[in-house]
């Protein structure tokens, strides 16, 4: 091999690239993105997040730079290198050089290899120029909180995750890439490399990690997946360590993950070894084509005479010819294109590409409580709609753009541009071709979405009409939309390296817009995050937007057509002549004479923005709730207000036409110990016709920007009552959404969900301190004295006080329509249902719910669901009835008859408890799958029936520690009941599942202690759910049955009825007294309650030796977390539960040892049982973190 030679190949092609727009795009992408990362906003989840908090991970540190690179290497760099390596060979073929170069004395390798090191050459510059980028704007550029998220500055720290992670991946693609380009020569094939390694890592190797994932199997991933992100996410940032950790310490790399980053590196430079041998063999005929291998075929023929014709002139041979119509074009240029598409792999193998991505995504898909889903048609047509509409676009660039190009790569153009056939039916040929892709992608997806249903055991039909609706009605237009985009660009440019450029910018400015929130209905072309689905009601409540955002781009789509037409290039033009056709007034006189064609999107657009701007999340309706802020907040955030004493409400309900009216009566008490002379109340801002009236009489207060505030000509006495009268109408949701979504409350065709917690149907007599409060004028939480809680603790929630509540309510006879309490009548009338409830027992909060059910019946239950939706009724029914039985025995009597459930439609995803009346999402319970590992539709009706004791009958407190006894008391209670009713396996199985939960959602340096959590930050709902209902698990089992649910017991009843509303502080106090072992007691709150502890095991050196018929076991016991816990260890043989072999029974041998932070214990067990594996806490009693690291096979 010669060197020298080498050297000009790789000088000329390196050369070459440092003139190619790809090159200059990626540097300009990378260093917008490094801007935007050195803010801050991409950084590593820990650390403190409040307003104005401390804590801040760095974005300097090697965790930080480790943990981006290997995304922005990967997202960015595969792209453009499978671009540039991938034609390297294929581009001299195009432009007809490789004869002259090869007539030459430069051999194959040498060829290959310079070619290769030209291309490796210039993205090492390129990742030389991204560090430089990093290090100037994390280091150097201005930032207003560059003392916070700025570090010392250390070279190391983007060294080596640049040679440790960005390199293996960047050469390992090129050699990918440079292969398939040598071997194929075909530039779909090269650019649909980058497409697939994308499909599979971001849908599934980057994240995909189920609690229950074998070890093995993880560090498997781990090891082969390409950028490196999963291994350092998996092995340093999943457990959150705390910001110092990841500020100060460098990353530690293990061995295996450097071998198999070494691994990475030598597959690169082996892929383009054997591209040398492959292109040795082309270059002496022993490789080739379908097309050589018949040439040669019919070479080998015998000849055969040809037969004579016999001599005449031309006109005895009756030749004619016609200009091609326009659909014979058409026809013609399809069946071409198609036959080069199916010609080719690519097809082929992002069908089942696509098949296994969907697969993958549903089957490992969660939802509330991270409790599997049991999918329909219509949901997996919407949740996969984003992640297709992705993966199609990309698809579609890339097929489109070397489609329209094919002539000139060809020489075909000569011939086919200079025939009479029309401009229009060749594009719509080639666009047609390229529906193919579309079609195939579609097609896999919907065979995926049935494999799906069929491995969730077929329970749930399958169903075409969804996917017409969400697939043929919104993807559709949007691929061809898009298709039609990158063919203007082409057309416009005549590169189809200018329209990867421009369509991934297209891309990637989209995305960052939609995440930022930055976009409406006129700005979204593919709909990303906009679409719900509903059984109950398909598209609601977006319907309407969604039929103009799709007639807006379709008239988008004719003006790109035409435009295209107009401008798609049948002659070649020298250089000069096509930057003049670039010019901008050649393209503005281009522009204006295309006018009248865009006019109907012009008008579209503008009518669909006025919608918008109209609408409920407009900015007219943001600057009313800045007004009522601004207004308001010094006059009434402390101001004292009265309590509901009674609720009176008529409801007229038209959910088709989405119409509400409402006539009814507030008693208001005044439950301070001082004169009240006004009081305000707060209205819905789509309320219209509004009208009062106080004791009886028309009234008319000031209206301050949507806070009526009543002036009482005679101030209201301590404990006296005002009887406020109110109507209204309105519709709800009010005109169109910004950009799409779901809505927690309306009145919609679908069904309706109204409560009180807001001003959705009703005036609130408070004022509103969230509305109208954004990131301009938020304020940082309140602080709380640790004594905050001694004295009157005013209630978390609503006024405090129960009272009666009385609903009338009249719509549709086909719904049906429920409030809390009592049925006392019900009508039906010249097709109009008539219903008055009346709560039995006082209330704290109220609610209205309709919709079209059919009924399940059980002993003081009743489940009121969508007539298809019966796959877990049973289930949830035994769980609500076992909830209604159990909770009474254990906590408090429940105070009321009736104990309804009813499922609203999936716009919104929650579940709510109200008193007798309790709410489920369709994606809660109802669509939920029960598996071995997770009774989910038992977890999720356990969970939100315990509320009724949690959050109704017992109020929690305003403060830190409050929310917690609702919501981790309503996982206590579920931990009980699945002890109860599913046995012990059950139980430990949902325990570890939250367990799991909160070491993947913690974060260290925010977490505070139990009674100090608020539930201010995101990273609060796991210790108010997870490690609420965990701790507080244990506290029973500490206290014992009869100890515990005694104190329970006694703490309702104390609590139950306030003006007194408890916090964690009362509990643990109240519950004192009913410890049998009061110091144990004291030792268990203190360490749980008051601090932040959480162990975590490590077993080493354990060993097991026969004695005998005996055996023992020897291991050390290590808590690498913190607090000194009491646990048991085992030693084990066999399975339980459903793993459990008849021949192979569970046995156990444990002890129980105390560990301190940082020690070791010893831990000797004798058995009469050969064991396998070494476990600590078998029975799942005990909270820890990484518990599958807690065992070891012997």
């Amino acid at each position: 091999m010669n060197l020298a030679r080498l050297r000009a190949i790789q000088g000329v092609d390196f050369r070459s690239y440092l003139t190619r727009p790809p090159v200059y795009f990626l540097l300009v992408l990378l260093a917008l993105t490094s801007f935007g990362l050195s803010s801050g906003d991409m950084a590593i989840m820990s650390g403190d997040t409040t307003v104005g908090g401390e804590s801040k991970q760095w974005m300097t540190s090697e965790f930080t730079v480790a943990m981006v690179f290997p995304l922005v290497a990967f997202l960015f760099y595969v792209f453009f290198v499978a671009v540039l390596a991938g034609m390297a060979i294929p581009r001299d073929e195009e432009l007809r050089v490789g004869p002259v170069i090869h007539a030459t004395k430069l051999s194959p390798g040498e060829y290959v290899w310079g070619k290769f090191a030209a291309v490796l050459g210039i993205f090492l510059l390129v990742l030389a120029a991204h560090l430089a980028f990093q290090m100037i704007f994390n280091h150097l550029w201005p930032h207003a909180d560059a003392e916070k998220i700025r570090g010392p500055f250390l070279l190391m720290n983007y060294l080596r995750p640049a040679t440790l992670l960005a390199l293996p991946c960047l050469v390992f693609f090129a050699g990918a890439s440079f292969a398939v380009g040598e071997f194929t020569r075909k530039p779909i094939l090269i650019f649909v490399t980058p497409v697939l390694a994308f499909l599979v890592s971001i849908f599934f190797l980057f994240d995909w990690s189920p609690s229950w994932l074998d070890p093995r199997i993880n560090n498997l991933l781990m090891w082969i997946e390409p950028s490196g992100y999963r291994w350092i996410n998996e092995t340093w940032l999943k457990v959150d360590r705390g910001v110092d950790f990841y500020n100060t310490t460098p990353v530690g790399y293990d061995m295996p993950f450097l071998l198999s980053r070494l691994a990475f590196l030598v597959a690169g430079f082996g892929f383009v070894a054997m591209s040398v041998g492959h292109h040795e063999k082309s270059l002496r005929g022993n490789v080739g084509t379908k097309t050589r291998s018949l040439r040669k075929q019919r070479l080998q023929e015998p000849a055969t005479s040809a037969p004579a014709y016999a001599s005449g002139d031309l006109r005895s041979l009756d030749m004619t010819a016609r200009s091609p119509g326009f659909v014979r074009t058409v026809i013609d240029v399809a069946a071409y294109e198609s036959r080069n598409l199916l010609s080719q792999p690519g097809l082929y193998l992002f069908g089942p590409i696509i098949l296994l991505q969907i697969i993958l995504n549903f089957v490992f898909d969660v939802g509330a409580f991270d409790t599997p889903i049991l999918l329909t048609t219509g949901f997996a047509a919407v949740g996969a709609l984003n992640s297709l509409t992705l993966m199609v676009t990309i698809l579609l660039m890339v097929y489109t753009a070397e489609s329209v190009m094919r002539d000139q790569t060809t020489g075909l153009a000569p011939i086919s541009f200079s025939t009479p056939a029309r401009t229009g039916a060749m594009l719509l040929g080639k666009a047609l071709a390229n529906g193919l892709v579309g079609a195939v992608i579609l097609l896999a997806a919907a065979l995926g979405i049935r494999a799906v249903m069929l491995i969730q055991g077929g329970t749930v039909p399958f169903e075409i009409r969804p996917l017409l609706i969400v697939w043929g009605g919104l993807l559709v237009p949007t691929l061809i939309v898009w298709a039609s985009f990158i063919t203007a660009v082409v057309a416009l440019t005549r590169s189809r390296f200018a329209a990867y450029g421009v369509g991934l910018a297209a891309l990637i400015y989209s995305a960052w817009k939609n995440t930022r929130g930055e976009v409406n209905w006129v700005g979204n072309w593919n709909l990303s995050g906009a679409v719900t689905w509903s059984d109950f009601g398909s598209l609601d409540p977006n319907a309407f937007a969604l039929l103009l955002n799709r007639a807006f781009y379709l008239a988008v789509l004719v003006f790109l057509v035409a435009f295209t037409v107009r401008v798609f290039p049948r002659r070649d033009f020298d250089s000069g002549a096509t930057l003049d056709r670039l010019r901008p007034w050649p393209l503005l006189k281009t522009a204006f004479r295309m006018l009248p064609v865009a006019l109907p999107a012009i008008v579209l657009g503008s009518f669909l923005n006025a919608q918008v701007s109209d609408g409920h999340q407009g900015p007219a309706a943001e600057k009313r709730a800045e007004d009522y802020w601004g207004r308001n907040v010094l006059s009434w955030i402390d101001a004292p207000e009265p309590e509901l004493g009674a609720v009176d409400i008529a409801v007229e309900l038209d959910p088709p036409e989405r119409w509400f009216r409402v006539n009814g009566t507030y008693h208001l008490v005044n439950a301070t110990e001082e004169t009240m002379r006004r009081f305000p109340m707060t209205t819905g801002d789509h309320f219209e016709n509004v009208s009062w009236t106080l004791h009886g009489e028309e009234f008319e207060p000031d209206d301050r920007a949507g806070l009526f505030v009543f002036e009482l000509a005679s101030p209201l006495a301590p404990g006296d009552t005002v009887v406020v009268g109110f109507s209204h109408e309105g519709t709800y949701p009010k005109g169109l959404s910004k950009n799409g979504g779901g809505a927690a409350n309306f009145v919609l065709p679908a069904g309706v969900v109204l409560t009180s917690f807001n001003t959705g149907f009703l005036p609130l007599p408070s004022f509103d301190p969230d509305r109208g409060v954004d990131e301009d004028n938020q304020m940082e939480p309140k602080e709380w004295e640790d004594d905050f809680f001694e004295g009157i603790t005013p209630p978390a929630l609503g006024v405090g006080v129960r009272f009666p509540v009385r609903t009338e309510i009249s719509g549709p006879a086909e719904y049906r329509y429920h409030g809390v309490g009592v049925k006392q009548s019900e009508t039906v009338e010249d097709g109009v249902r008539h219903v008055v409830w009346k709560s039995d027992f006082p209330v704290n909060f109220f609610n209205i719910v309709a919709g079209k059910w059919d009924v399940w019946e059980g002993e003081g239950v009743e489940i009121y669901h969508h007539p298809k939706h019966t796959y877990n009724i049973d289930m949830m029914g035994r769980a609500l009835e076992g909830s209604r039985k159990y909770y009474s025995e254990w906590f408090y009597p429940y105070p009321w008859q009736d104990l309804r459930l009813n499922e609203f439609p999936g716009i919104a995803t929650y579940a709510q408890g109200f008193p007798t009346n309790i709410t489920f999402s369709e994606h809660i319970g109802f669509l939920t799958r029960a598996t071995e590992e997770s009774n989910a539709p038992f977890l999720v009706t356990a969970h939100e029936a315990a509320h009724q004791w949690w959050g109704n009958i017992l109020m929690p407190g305003e403060g830190p520690g409050g929310n917690i006894l609702s919501e981790g008391m309503a996982h206590f209670s579920t931990i009980l009941l699945f002890d109860q009713m599913e046995g012990e396996e059950a139980r430990a199985e949902f325990c570890k599942g939250i367990e799991a939960s909160y070491g993947d959602s913690r974060r260290v340096d925010s977490e505070k202690p139990l009674v100090k959590t608020l539930g201010d930050k995101p990273s609060d709902t796991t210790v108010m759910y997870d490690k609420g209902g965990w701790v507080f698990y244990m506290l029973h089992r500490l206290m014992g049955d009869e100890a515990s649910f005694a104190g329970i017991r006694a703490f309702v009843e104390k609590y139950g009825g306030g003006p007194d509303f408890p916090v964690l502080q009362d509990y643990v106090r109240e519950m004192r007294a009913f410890a049998p072992d009061a110091e144990a007691y004291d030792a268990f709150v203190d360490q749980w309650f008051f601090d932040v502890v959480v162990p975590e095991f490590r077993l080493e050196d354990s060993v097991k030796e026969a004695d005998g018929d005996a055996w023992v076991v020897t291991t050390r016991v290590r808590n690498r977390g913190s607090g000194t816990v009491s646990v048991p260890v085992a030693a084990v043989r066999g399975e339980r539960g459903e793993d459990a072999a008849a021949d192979e029974p569970w046995m156990a041998e444990e002890t129980r040892i105390v560990v301190a932070p940082g020690d070791e214990v010893e831990v000797v067990l004798r058995t009469d049982f050969e064991p396998q594996k070494v476990v600590v806490d078998p029975d799942v009693t005990v909270l820890m973190l990484e518990r599958h690291r807690a065992e070891v096979d012997l």
